[in-house]
């Protein structure tokens, strides 16, 4: 599975424009960024290189991520045809119904930022949008059960941090989903109640690209 291809093919059904919602896991760990990443700015280029660690960039904005085993990752395309769109309605509308399907009564997932999902200020998941002319994406990385240790390895600290970060080390302010609800140990757990929360068609890239 090649991660370049996977952030092709997100692209094209974001072109296609066709409400759908994917689900991909990588395969080892890797680095991608956003369209305006740097590379000397965000990555520990050497310590990446040395460990054979690829760095790829997607056609979206937000931050960098390390991806990997016990990473999801999620894409939905949708039409621009609600009232009142804006990235901040998009994140909402898309959002919402992952947070509900993920919290339970002991534990409550919620938004924060420009489009994190977190148990109290432990951020899980973090998202991105990518706009075209009648479509809209909105992907991201769920951490379900993946070592954080390799977060603070391969990524340096952001140059921009939400609020509630506070300064915090990756490995202080990320947070497996696995810790907080012991039933969703595995992405595919994961996948499944997402999935349950929206009537739209479903696909794992991993598969439609083998």
């Amino acid at each position: 599975m090649k991660i370049k291809e996977i952030l092709k093919q997100e692209n094209i059904y974001l072109e296609n424009g066709k409400p759908i919602l994917w689900f991909w896991e990588a395969d080892s760990p890797a680095i991608i960024m956003g369209t305006s990443g740097k590379e000397n700015v965000e990555a520990n280029i050497n310590i990446c290189r040395n460990d054979g660690i690829e760095i790829h960039k997607r056609r979206s904005g937000g931050g960098t991520v390390v991806v990997g085993k016990g990473v999801l990752c999620f894409g939905v395309v949708m039409k621009k045809g609600w009232n009142k769109v804006s990235p901040s309605s998009l994140a909402k509308k898309i959002l919402t119904p992952i947070s509900n399907a993920l919290s339970t009564s002991e534990f409550t997932i919620t938004i924060k930022g420009m489009g994190d999902l977190t148990y109290g200020n432990y951020k899980i998941c973090g998202t991105a949008q990518r706009w075209l002319k009648t479509s809209v994406m909105l992907h991201g990385s769920i951490l379900v059960d993946f070592d954080l240790i390799l977060i603070d390895k391969y990524l340096k600290h952001p140059p921009l941090e939400p609020d509630y970060r506070k300064g915090r080390r990756h490995k202080d302010f990320c947070k497996n989903l696995s810790e907080i609800n012991t039933s969703i140990t595995t992405v595919t757990a994961a996948s499944k109640l997402i999935a349950d929360a929206f009537d739209l068609p479903t696909i794992w890239l991993n598969e439609s690209l083998l």
